[in-house]
């Protein structure tokens, strides 16, 4: 079986993070609901669970007022 990459995905991820400085640790680990440690690796683009991914994205998307089309 062939492994899934999410890179392209941890791309816009890191992207959209660092568009606001306001997307500190202590921020995304409440809104998340996720240890520090797990946000120290979103931001720096690490493998995590898709999960992380979609979560910080949405967060991030609705802080920065754009939506998905689809």
């Amino acid at each position: 079986m062939e492994k899934i990459s999410y890179e392209p995905i941890s791309k816009l991820m890191v992207t959209l993070l660092n568009l606001d400085k306001l997307n500190t640790y202590d921020f995304l680990a409440a809104e998340l609901d996720a240890s520090k440690s797990t946000i120290s690796k979103v931001k720096k683009g690490r493998d995590v669970c898709i999960r992380h991914y979609i979560h910080v994205i949405g967060c991030v998307m609705s802080i920065i007022r754009l939506t998905f089309f689809g």
